[in-house]
Parts: structure tokens; sequence; C-alpha cells
């Protein structure tokens, strides 16, 4: 009886002991929750940087293979290989020489302007903020052209930060800068800075645009944008250190973590470090709170989308994925042979630049490939995309911020208003003008078919107003409308004159007139509808499609 009694009693101790014992996840969220003078810091200054105020600009380079995992072979890591010396396998790869290599397809490599000047790319520095954009080209620094200098990473394999390498013996710096006038002319300026150390913040601002719809009538966009934020704090933060002290466990052989999740108002509550904090969408319109999920991931451990970590570091992810509507700036001088921009920029609205120093890794140019790739924007086709470090100063601010724009360039998918609604008005004012060759005396009949064809003209300009916007100005969609109109009542005034002079017997001036109809009607209207397509093509050949640029150049 006894037996069974310890039994018992040892039982509910261990049942009473699992119950009380709480997860690894809780026990972290409670200590950082009665801890807040502790743990509740700012975010922490983990990086350090030499700057002039401004790095070199950046494009991303397709051709270019960063070796990650040697493996086997002779590289080193960030060795670079040209692809076509790469050969396919899976996910792992072999050079040229049969050795095994694991690599990553594409990185980042130093931009050059079309006149071979180097530009400027992220600013660090609010003095340089007020006086440099970035893709300003840089002319010369201290007397020396910037062209007689090599920054390519393909020999280089360092970071491309090469301009201290250069001249970070010089205390002062004059740079002479090209850039351009609120009005787009270029003019050349002078700017003087010096060397200062910074540290400061530098979180991962991941951002991946999943589905684009666009609403011309609206100037409006509609994406679906994940987002990942992460922020890493190195191994003395005393959040790292609570997080590796709660959710690390290293007492067996192979060393164990936890990862915890938290949701979007569980870990805000906290008020502690938040990757997400201050971020904010320009010229967003709404979110859809009904199409959005977030959460923070927590994770103590080798992380992070960048290739090359601190060990000992933790990771502070938020993760989400939403809907959100922005205004967009269109421009339909071109339409329907149009090229559009659409932006999304991401910026900071609460630590400033140079406290403050965002980047983006690998990843969000990687998918943004694989986004173009996909064209899934119903009516347009994506075309290119870039990833541009911006500044930003509100109205009301003192101070710059840093921010991340991505843009992608789409093209109208010009097909169904060439064959559905052009091609169709210029049979209409084919059968329009047929009614030239009918004997003048029938009146009744050349004026039945200029009418009918008038008011099919009239039908589509409700199908094309009822698609856009109402604008300012003449696109080259109006311009063809309205010069059709014109060309459909000229036959109907053709016909009447024709007409009245065989009825005062003057047919030797109707006949006049009908063989300038029939000789210079169809080919003025052909004539007339090519010059509106290069006038509005050379006004704007920024926003024209690959359909019609090709005439520019020749204009």
């Amino acid at each position: 009886m006894k037996t069974k009694f310890f039994i018992f009693l040892i039982s509910l101790l261990v049942i009473s002991s699992s119950i009380n014992a709480k997860p690894r996840c809780d026990v972290f969220y409670d200590k950082i929750k009665n801890n807040y003078d502790i743990l509740s810091l700012d975010n922490e200054r983990i990086s350090e940087e030499k700057t002039m105020g401004f790095d070199i600009q950046v494009k991303f380079d397709k051709s270019m293979a960063r070796i990650i995992s040697p493996g086997d072979s002779n590289f080193s890591e960030n060795d670079y290989v040209p692809l076509k010396n790469v050969i396919s396998l899976n996910k792992k790869f072999l050079d040229e020489n049969k050795k095994l290599v694991v690599y990553q397809k594409g990185d980042w490599d130093a931009d050059k302007s079309s006149d071979g000047y180097y530009m400027v790319g992220d600013i660090w520095l609010q003095r340089m903020a007020a006086l440099v954009q970035p893709y300003d080209e840089i002319i010369s620094i201290n007397g020396k052209d910037l062209r007689n200098l090599d920054f390519s990473r393909k020999k280089n394999y360092d970071d491309i930060n090469y301009l201290e390498d250069f001249f970070g013996e010089e205390k002062v710096l004059e740079i002479v800068i090209r850039t351009q006038d609120d009005e787009g002319i270029y003019y050349q300026k002078s700017v003087k800075t010096e060397w200062e150390n910074l540290t400061y913040t530098d979180p991962y601002l991941d951002f991946y645009i999943r589905a684009v719809s666009i609403d011309e009538k609206e100037g409006t966009s509609t994406l679906t944008i994940e987002t990942e934020f992460e922020e890493i704090l190195s191994k003395d933060f005393p959040l790292t250190k609570l997080a590796r002290e709660v959710l690390l466990d290293d007492d067996t052989e192979k060393v164990w973590f936890e990862e915890c999740e938290y949701e979007v108002k569980e870990w805000s509550d906290l008020d502690t470090i938040d990757p997400n904090y201050g971020i904010k969408f320009k010229n967003m319109i709404y979110q859809d709170e009904t199409r959005f999920s977030g959460n923070y991931l927590i994770v103590p451990s080798l992380v992070g989308t960048w290739d090359f970590i601190e060990e000992d570091s933790l990771s502070i992810l938020y993760k989400s994925i939403g809907e959100y509507k922005f205004k967009n700036k269109f421009n339909f001088k071109s339409f329907p042979f149009d090229k559009q921009k659409i932006k999304v920029f991401l910026y900071q609205d609460r630590y400033i630049l140079g406290d403050y120093q965002a980047a983006v890794s690998d990843w969000t140019k990687r998918e943004l490939l694989a986004f173009e790739k996909e064209n899934p924007i119903t009516g347009w086709d994506i075309v290119g995309n870039t990833i541009n470090y911006k500044t930003f100063k509100g109205p009301n601010s003192d101070y710059y911020f840093d921010g991340v724009e991505i843009v992608l360039e789409v093209e109208r998918k010009s097909g169904y208003y060439l064959f559905k609604i052009i091609l169709p008005i210029i049979l209409i004012l084919i059968v329009c003008w047929s009614a030239v060759w009918i004997d003048p005396r029938e009146i009744e009949s050349r004026l039945t078919i200029t009418i009918v064809c008038l008011l099919s003209l009239i039908a589509y300009n409700f199908v094309i107003d009822s698609e856009m916007p109402k604008l300012e100005y003449l696109t080259i969609m109006d311009y063809l409308i309205l010069i059709s109109y014109f060309y459909a009542t000229v036959p109907n005034f053709l016909s009447i004159a024709q007409y009245n002079y065989l009825k005062k017997r003057k047919s030797n001036l109707s006949n006049l007139y009908g063989n300038y109809g029939k000789k210079y009607g169809l080919p003025s209207y052909i004539g007339f509808i090519i010059i509106i397509i290069l006038i509005n093509t050379g006004s704007s050949p920024e926003h024209t499609n690959a359909m019609l640029s090709w005439i520019v150049p020749s204009f």
C-alpha cells in the first residue's frame, strides 16, 4: 500500500512540475518585460565606418559568380569567376576544372554613367545629404579623374568602398560633382568634405514584391509586399546575453537553441529593439489590414539574410506580408505605347541619417529578378528593375533619413489597343473614305456611310475614356481619335459639296474635289498619324515603350 502511495506521490510531483514549467520563449518574454530598465535599450551601434560622406554607386551584375563555399576546389572565399566557366549541377556547381564549387549567382559591382564616371551611391552624412544626390557623377576628387581608377569588384574582392584606399591619407577632399537642377539641366559644382568615423545601426531592410496591379484611372498601384527587416545584435549586448542564457542549451553534445515567434502587438508592447520601428512607405494611400499578417522571430544563433554573420549574435527578424496601395505619377503622353515606373520607397522616420544606415541584401535583388521573369502584371511587361539608396527629408524636418527605393519599369502590352482599337479605327476611316468612289449623285448612300462611321468612332471613344483618367494633356490615342473624327467628317462635307456643284451644273469642280479626296484623303490621314506618333514619342522618350522607342533617336 505504501509503495503505491509513493508511486502516486512521485507521479503527482512530476506532473505538477511539468505543468508549472514554462516554455523558454515565455520565460524570455517575461524577463524582458520585468527588466525594462536594463533590456529595453536603444538600437545598438554595432558597425563602424570611415567615410567621406558617400559611397560609390553600385549595380547588380548577373554575370558575376561569387564563391561562397569553395569545397575541395582551389578557390578562396569571395573569389569571382565568370558564369560561363561554371557548369550547373543542381545547387552545387563544377568549375571548368571539374572541381566542386558552391557559388552565389550575381553580385553588386561599381556602376558608371554613360560618360564613364563613377557615381554617388549611398549617402552617410547629414551635411553631405544636403549637397549631393545618388547618381550624381563624380568628375574628380582633389583633381584626380576617377575614370582612371579601377573600382571593379571582379578585380577587388573586398567590399565596394575603395575611396579610402585611394584618398584615405588626404584630410580635406575637394570633390567635383556633375548634377541636375530642378529643370533637368546638368551643371558642375565643387563640394568640400573630410573623413569622419561613424558608429551606427545597420539593419537589413529586405522587401519583396509578390504581386502588382495598376489602376490608370486612379493613378495608383496595388502591391503585395513581403518584408524581412532584421536587426543583428552583438554577443555583448544585454538582450543577446539574455537570449543565449534562456534559449540556448549547450549541455548536450550538440548545441541546441529555441526559436521564438511572437505576434506583432506582443513584441511591440515590450518597447524593446524593433527592426520595424520608424519604417514607413512613402506615397502609401492605405494598407489593407484584412490582407496583412506579421510576426517577430527571435533566433540566438548564426542567422541572417547575408552570407556571413557573427556566430554568437542575436537576430530579431520582423516578417510580414500585406497589400498596399500607392499613389504613382504616371505619364500617358505615349498611351497606348507608354512605359511607366512603379516606385516603392521605404524610409526610416525616427533614427536620423548617420545614426541609422539600412542595407538591402542580395536576396531582394534576386527576388526582383525572379519577379521580373515571372512577369505577373496583367496588361504590362516588366522590362527592368533597380534598387536605389535614397535620403528623405520631410517638409517639417531638419534632418535627413535613410531609405531604400525599388523601381519597376513596366511597358504596356499594346497589342490589345493596336488590334482591337487602332486598326478597327483605321478600317472605319477606310470605309468612310470609300464613299468618295460612289457617284456624287447618290448623296443618301454617301451620307449614310459617313454618318455610321462617325457614330462608330464615338463608340470607340467611350471605350477608351472608361479606362483612362481625365488628363490635362492629349495622348497619342487622343490625337488619333481627334484626327479620325476630323477625317470622318471630311467625306461628309465633300459629298455635300460635290452634290451641290452637280446641281449647279459645275461638274468640273465636283470632279476636282472628288479627285482630291481620292488622291490625298487616306494618305494624308496616315501621314498625320505618323507625325503625331513622332511628336509625342520625341517629347516623352522615357515614357515610350520598345514598340515605338526606336523612332525617338531619329526624330
